[in-house]
């Protein structure tokens, strides 16, 4: 017996969870860019807070700058031209003219016209990997306090400091606070992240885990396009901080509605707390009455964890040497997928013209992941999670290989090639999500798949380190080979995954070594055949 025949695999309680996930996207998303950061489709100009002004200055480029290394450039327009034209420098100029850049264009190559040049980009690396730092603590922090205190009190806490921490930032008045806030901040948001996605995975059945799909791939497409327009009609720092703390504010009905998780509950013995839950969603799903008594036996059952003996005797852990592996293979995938779409815009310069397609000034990769989830949702339905990740590393081996092998320079092939990096590597996300969630169990699942993120972001600061300290930007042939060389040897490694997509997620140790061990934890339809399941189904 498992909590959802109780509940139902898909009812009105899971819908609402569900749109919280949705909805947690967008401060997510406007926390993450908010700030010089791995985002390559807003001008980090518009980005700058009034205490890195100092950072910037104004240079004409010459027509041969093949030796010009470690600069970034943006295109201005209206004042900023102007206060070139007049040599005034950027420190005189008034706070209103520094963020006037009107439109934006994505990762151009050197332009003859003039252009604002970042000269201490040491800065903004510290910054990537100060903010880097605060994910990976804020997935690892997070991660234990869900599985000790609950899913829920570890999201609200989160969502509170994630709103404040934000507000905070865009009033600082002063240059160690705004860091220390957004250190917060970015800590929050991915513990925001981490407790919704798990407290919506175990209360759904294993289908109805695929729906994620289209609530963090549709959702943070959505919720990128949302901040490049806002990005683009008001061009102004402030504005652009204080919406990413009142954003945080939409999901606090919605947190606030949802209980906690009864799995977790069951898991962790607070058997009279998981009864008036599970009534509740009950209630909510407008489900039949139950024999709560014979329920609770069943479920206490199958987590199979003597609750009188103090909480320091339960060892529930098993540890077997395919679990190192998996686990193994599992980080190495998510640092790999992250190191893959980060390094697009890198990639992409293998073919001498960055070109980014653009649909009403929007990314059109944006614009296309939302109805290109139907796909990818039909896929974690029907085939393996193991087979869908590895084809799918596969296929962006291929793709780095045709950028390397096709004619150069071919407007579609510049266009189209970074525009399926981009796709493939956002819901090659959410596959790794649903993969993490299924390969622990309730009683830890917050540690180890917080662990999982932490690792793969631990590995993107090396991206920004490096740019303090290079003279010279990579090699676009030489990256794209290693890019190729990832993604093939992760598709083999993908291959040795366990089966977990047709299983129930496992709540124990001792059931997740049993379930691999012999394949055959509890499929859905096999919960029927049960005493209660009998008593639940009227057969």
């Amino acid at each position: 017996m498992d909590v959802t025949c109780v509940i139902g695999h898909f009812g009105r309680y899971q819908a609402v969870l569900l749109l919280l996930v949705f909805v947690v996207t967008f401060p997510v998303t406007f926390i993450f860019f908010t700030t010089p950061f791995f985002d390559i489709q807003v001008d980090r100009w518009c980005m700058q807070h009034r205490f890195q002004n100092s950072a910037w200055s104004f240079g004409v480029l010459e027509d041969d700058a093949s030796n010009v290394s470690n600069v970034e450039v943006f295109k201005c327009f209206s004042g900023m031209l102007k206060l070139q034209e007049s040599n005034e420098s950027v420190d005189t100029a008034p706070e209103a003219e520094i963020s006037s850049c009107g439109g934006y264009e994505n990762w151009e190559p050197l332009v003859r016209q003039p252009a604002a040049i970042c000269e201490d980009l040491w800065v903004q690396s510290a910054q990537q990997v100060a903010l880097l730092l605060a994910v990976s603590s804020g997935y690892l922090v997070f991660g234990v306090c869900s599985d000790m205190f609950g899913r829920k009190r570890s999201l609200l806490v989160s969502l509170l400091l994630c709103s404040v921490s934000s507000l905070a930032a865009a009033v600082a008045p002063a240059s160690w606070l705004f860091h220390m806030t957004r250190f917060l901040a970015c800590m929050a948001a991915a513990g925001l992240s981490l407790g919704t996605i798990v407290l919506c995975s175990e209360t759904v059945g294993r289908k109805q885990r695929c729906l994620l799909m289209f609530a963090l791939g549709a959702g943070f497409a959505i919720a990128n396009i949302s901040f490049q327009t806002l990005t683009r009609y008001t061009s102004n720092w402030w504005y652009l901080q204080l919406s990413s703390g009142i954003v945080v504010l939409a999901a606090l009905p919605l947190v606030w509605f949802a209980k906690e998780s009864p799995r977790w509950l069951v898991a962790t013995g607070r058997l009279s707390r998981a009864e008036e839950t599970l009534l509740h969603i009950l209630k909510v799903n407008r489900g039949p009455q139950l024999y709560m008594e014979i329920i609770m036996l069943e479920l206490v059952d199958k987590v199979s964890v003597d609750f009188s003996k103090p909480r320091q005797q339960r060892r529930d852990r098993l540890v077997f040497r395919s679990r190192h592996l998996h686990l193994f293979i599992l980080f190495i995938s998510a640092a790999a997928v992250l190191v893959l779409r980060q390094s697009n815009p890198v990639a992409a310069s293998r073919l001498q013209k960055r070109v980014t397609a653009q649909l009403w000034g929007i990314d059109v990769s944006l614009v296309i992941q939302a109805p290109v989830s139907m796909l990818f949702y039909w896929m974690a339905v029907r085939f393996k999670r193991r087979c869908t990740l590895s084809s799918l590393f596969a296929f962006l081996s291929l793709v780095y290989i045709c950028g390397l092998c096709l004619p150069q320079g071919s407007n579609p092939i510049s266009t189209a090639l970074p525009l399926l990096v981009k796709v493939l590597t956002s819901y090659h996300t959410v596959f790794l999500w649903i993969a993490a969630i299924e390969l622990f169990p309730t009683t830890s699942r917050g540690l180890g798949v917080g662990s999982c993120w932490a690792c793969a972001h631990l590995v993107l600061v090396c991206a920004p380190a490096i740019g303090m300290t290079s003279v010279s930007e990579p090699d676009p042939t030489l990256a794209c080979v290693l890019l190729t060389a990832t993604a093939l040897v992760c598709a083999a490694l993908a291959l040795l995954l366990p089966i977990t997509y047709s299983r129930v997620l496992p709540d124990t140790y001792q059931e997740l070594h049993q379930s691999q061990k012999n394949a055959s934890l509890l499929p859905d339809d096999e919960a029927k055949k049960s005493v209660t399941g009998k008593l639940l189904y009227g057969s």
